[in-house]
């Protein structure tokens, strides 16, 4: 397998444009042939043949009884109260059987009165549908159906955006017909769409948006929340932002992540999903790689005192929307909104998108007019509502509104917990830091050769980048560091390096945060550069965990060290392609190196003394060769989370496991050797459910004074030499106390 990478910034735009090219053809996913991954299938509901995934929901009479009152309830009163009671169901497709509970959710008070209720779904722990937790299911509208086109739509452009499914509902043995299946926005969703775990919010209905910050908004998840003290701060992060954007008390793009949000609003214009534009519809993501909030697009979650016909008539513009008018007042959000909408433009020009629309809509039609009287009557004139490239209504011409801009902050380092990456003008970075240059041609700064203290952090403005040749050694004072937007182009020379390093001393808090390039279409090349005693970034109860982090990139490095880190990751890349040559990780006090969906090769490595992992991935795609990893305290490569690894030449020596492969991940392995492995050389496994098993293929591999040479879940693979290695009937939660029975 070859690993093809972006060279550069062009690549990676012409790959987005491919993808947004094939969201027109992949339209009708999001309708009747959605595809929702499970571990041991891929269900898929083909609206041709009239015919949808059927999910069977068993519930006991005693069960089901109080439900049934507190229908009859809100028939009566014209309002449902939710509870948080829920009954326990099994929930049944395709052979799958999941234990869940169910409750009635917020909609129609209509709705109540046939047999398609709106109803919340919540699989047990350690089990899942579709491989998501928390689900609704409802009556399908023109509302919901046009919803999935826009959640699919925003999806292919890199948008958070949940998943809608029509599956064949039965309850208790009797059909209820075709309903609506939708995740809710989830732990399992983030992953899904490559972010890190994170806090999920949105605007608290019952709270005083003019009181307190921590009664605007409420978590999705307030359990899981809770118990980690880093997601509870957060969450208190989230909530204020949350409040300064109601209250206008601060620009858009301090409180929003300016690209994504600026995605979400074209992608719902183009939809005319006006309804999902308002602060009781909208979710919102706080990145912890940026302290910034990111839409999440998800389905219409109509109120409980809502009827069905105010529901699917109501004439709402987009053009009207409040929220969308505050948004795009700000100049980097509308820039964002811009560029999205004159992609989508183009992508729908010709009229090939339309008309697969249409072809698909006279098959959805089938399906839902068999079951349903209420069905739309034309969901084409729902989808063709959207198609509205009118010059009249361009966004230009709107009214943008006004907002309070506060002031900026006049320290240069931040303390402020809605802004702890501040953004920074030119004269400010040449003002604070008199040994560095401007370069209006090249839009980067420059470093003059020589040894340079630091004051404070270097941040960079958007965009601008910075360079360095043989020789700089910049020394940066306690807890500051390189805070960038642009690229880093160091190149350094074996007899005189590029060194990056803090104030001597050893202690955390003498220690330097280290580098973070946040985003960057420019490529990033460093060659010769040592980077030493980093600590990672802590400021305003924001923190990032690594020493030196790339993100949303494409980084070269060549003959590059990391040493005596403190941080989580000595060197971490996100959402990052990138070639490795002669790196060296030494002395990394948790993990040295973390790949995090990213996908790159590496050719030549020395990893050693690390506490944590030599290398770890997180869906990620990465080919090595020539990589000598010595003296790691737990797994030599950790390949995980759909994860897949080509491995040659691989040296181990003195790891407690050699190469873990787990769930859903691939390794290959081959010419390698394993030396005094105390645990295990190879381990294949599962250890969550929404994953599938692993797999490794190993061939021509040597090991010596290894306790074990592999060991195998069952359900998962090892081949070694072209021999199947014997499964182990375990269910493996301690790889150390399975080793300790041998």
């Amino acid at each position: 397998m070859r690993i093809a990478l972006a060279s550069d910034a062009a690549n990676r735009r012409s790959r987005r444009l491919r993808w947004t090219a094939m969201a027109a053809a992949m339209l009708a996913i999001g309708l009747g042939a959605a595809v929702f991954e499970t571990p041991r299938n891929r269900l898929v509901a083909v609206a041709t043949g009239n015919r949808a995934p059927v999910l069977d929901i068993g519930i006991q009479f005693k069960d089901l009884h109080p439900i049934h009152q507190q229908r009859s309830a809100a028939l009566e009163t014209g309002r449902l109260v939710i509870s948080d009671a829920a009954a326990p169901v099994t929930l049944k497709l395709n052979g799958q059987s999941v234990q869940a509970r169910l409750r009635l959710v917020a909609g129609p008070i209509e709705d109540l009165a046939g047999d398609k209720w709106p109803m919340g779904l919540r699989v047990a722990k350690g089990e899942h549908l579709f491989g998501q937790r928390a689900l609704t299911l409802t009556p399908v509208s023109s509302e919901s159906l046009v919803d999935a086109l826009f959640l699919e739509h925003l999806g292919r452009l890199e948008g958070l955006s949940a998943r809608l499914l029509l599956v064949d509902a039965v309850l208790n043995g009797r059909r209820l017909g075709t309903m609506a299946l939708a995740e809710l926005p989830s732990t399992e969703l983030l992953e899904r769409q490559q972010r890190r775990d994170g806090v999920v919010v949105r605007v608290n209905e019952k709270g005083d948006v003019r009181g307190d910050a921590s009664r605007v908004a409420v978590a999705l998840e307030p359990k899981r929340i809770g118990s980690s003290r880093q997601l509870t701060a957060d969450l208190a992060r989230a909530q204020e932002i949350l409040a300064a954007a109601i209250g206008r008390t601060r620009p858009a793009d301090q409180l929003f992540d300016a690209e994504s949000m600026g995605r979400f609003l074209a992608v719902a214009e183009h939809w005319n999903r006006a309804s999902l534009l308002h602060w009781d519809q909208l979710r919102f993501y706080l990145n912890p790689m940026t302290s910034r909030l990111e839409p999440i697009g998800a389905a219409y979650s109509p109120s409980s005192t809502e009827t069905a016909a105010a529901k699917r008539t109501q004439p709402l513009s987009i053009t009207e929307t409040p929220f969308m008018k505050q948004m795009l007042a700000n100049p980097k959000i509308r820039a964002a909104f811009e560029t999205t909408t004159r992609e989508i433009a183009t992508e729908f020009s010709d009229g090939t998108a339309w008309s697969r629309a249409t072809e698909q809509e006279r098959s959805l039609r089938r399906l839902l007019n068999r079951d349903d009287p209420r069905s739309p009557d034309d969901v084409l004139t729902a989808l063709q509502s959207a198609r509205r490239h009118d010059d009249s209504a361009s966004p230009r011409q709107r009214d943008s509104g006004t907002a309070h801009v506060a002031a900026p902050d006049p320290l240069y380092e931040s303390n402020d917990p809605l802004d702890p990456l501040p953004h920074r003008s030119i004269e400010e970075v040449l003002a604070r830091h008199p040994f560095l240059d401007w370069d209006p041609v090249e839009q980067s700064f420059r470093a003059r050769p020589g040894n340079h203290g630091v004051r404070g952090s270097i941040i960079l403005p958007d965009g601008a980048g910075l360079r360095m040749s043989s020789g700089t050694v910049l020394r940066f004072e306690p807890r500051a560091g390189l805070i960038a937007r642009g690229p880093l182009r160091f190149d350094g020379s074996a007899d005189a390096p590029i060194v990056l390093e803090g104030p001597p001393g050893t202690k955390r808090s003498q220690l330097w945060s280290g580098v973070y390039l946040i985003e960057s279409e420019r490529d990033s090349h460093w060659k010769h550069v040592v980077v030493r005693n980093t600590s990672g970034f802590k400021r305003a109860g924001w923190s990032l965990p690594g020493g030196v982090v790339f993100r949303k990139t494409h980084v070269e490095l060549d003959h590059c060290a990391f040493l005596n880190s403190l941080a989580d990751d000595a060197l971490n890349l996100v959402r990052t392609t990138f070639a490795l040559r002669d790196i060296e990780v030494q002395g990394a006090a948790s993990d040295a190196v973390d790949f995090d969906y990213s996908e790159g090769r590496i050719e030549g490595a020395l990893i050693s003394q690390a506490a944590g992992d030599g290398f770890d991935l997180g869906g990620s795609r990465v080919e090595m060769s020539d990589v000598r990893v010595a003296d790691i305290e737990d797994k030599a490569v950790s390949v995980g989370e759909r994860s897949e690894l080509v491995v040659r030449a691989l040296d181990v020596d003195r790891v407690s496991i050699g190469i873990a492969s787990k769930n859903s991940s691939r390794a290959r392995v081959s010419d390698s050797t394993f030396r005094r492995v105390s645990l295990v050389g190879l381990i294949a496994y599962r250890n969550q459910t929404v994953y599938e098993s692993a797999v490794i293929f190993a061939d021509g591999n040597r090991f010596e004074q290894t306790a074990r040479q592999a060991l195998a879940e069952l359900g998962s693979r090892i081949v070694v030499d072209g021999d199947e290695w014997p499964v182990a009937d375990i269910s493996i939660a301690s790889v150390a106390a399975v080793a300790a029975t041998e």
